[in-house]
């Protein structure tokens, strides 16, 4: 114990969602978090790592005959659960801040890494925790995002990785730019692009409200809804309670700031007392 510098988080080897994430003060939080872990593992495995700011960064790559592209760039922003003290993303914003510095700082090697690798075809993001100017990398995945950033990537660089994908299954031929856009041709083009995880208190719902009426916005691209009616939604502190991924486009920090009012406004998930069970976020969450 006396060789740990707390904070430090302990996390399934095998895990994903927040599950079984638990950030430790000292040695008696760390023994509870060890626990929590090795039960939300398949293999009893667990990881025990420094805590970092963990604002992060998340970026996307396709490949095609080998080569790397570059496919986007999100800001990625966290929220803590107070009842469970985990945390989950909550917003993501395209393009990041950022975006320069990192290419400068990495792609150069992330091109030679995969490149020793192997990988020819298909895509992948990583997350990186980003602390004012040093970058942690903390896990890749060999797919699309569960907040389904297959939108955004389409949005800002014109590549539909999933038709990519099936073409390339099906015929073998690398084709990465020759698509139908996923982004109806309707949507306005703007500067930036959000996708806000909609959080949700534990409960059963009983009744939806107003979800298509937010996806007749204009200014919305896509909204990927996790839940149904009849669902019952426990308080795990994860991706698990969230309700939907609303995904918009807007210019200025003042429209982030109403659509998401607006979504709040609009969007109801109630359970069998009436309740409301839809919550802000960036209220709610710690």
């Amino acid at each position: 114990d006396s060789t740990i510098e707390y904070p430090v988080i302990t996390k399934p080897t095998d895990g994903c969602g927040s599950n079984g994430f638990s950030v430790c003060k000292d040695y008696a939080e760390l023994l509870v978090g060890y626990e929590k872990a090795k039960a939300a593992s398949p293999t009893g495995s667990v990881l025990i790592e420094k805590f970092v700011n963990n604002n992060s960064v998340v970026v996307f790559y396709t490949f095609s005959e080998g080569k790397l592209i570059f496919s986007g760039l999100e800001d990625k922003f966290p929220v803590r659960y107070s009842e469970t003290g985990s945390y989950v993303a909550g917003m993501h914003l395209f393009e990041s801040l950022h975006k320069d510095e990192f290419v400068q700082k990495f792609e150069a090697k992330l091109g030679e890494l995969f490149a020793h690798i192997g990988i020819k075809e298909g895509s992948l993001w990583i997350e990186v925790f980003r602390d004012n100017d040093r970058y942690y990398f903390n896990e890749v995945g060999f797919r699309y995002s569960g907040s389904v950033s297959i939108y955004p990537v389409d949005y800002f660089y014109g590549i539909n990785q999933v038709a990519a994908d099936i073409h390339y299954a099906l015929t073998g031929e690398s084709n990465i730019c020759s698509h139908a856009s996923l982004i109806n041709s309707n949507v306005p083009h703007k500067k930036s692009y959000c996708v806000y995880n909609v959080h949700m208190l534990p409960g059963t719902i009983s009744n939806i409200c107003g979800i298509e009426e937010l996806r007749e916005m204009p200014e919305v691209v896509f909204i990927a809804d996790t839940k149904r009616v009849g669902d019952n939604v426990k308080a795990t502190g994860t991706v698990g309670q969230v309700f939907a991924f609303v995904h918009f486009v807007y210019d200025t920090e003042e429209e982030l700031q109403q659509m998401i009012t607006n979504i709040h406004q609009i969007l109801h998930v109630y359970d069998g007392n009436g309740n409301d069970l839809l919550v802000n976020s960036f209220e709610y969450i710690e």
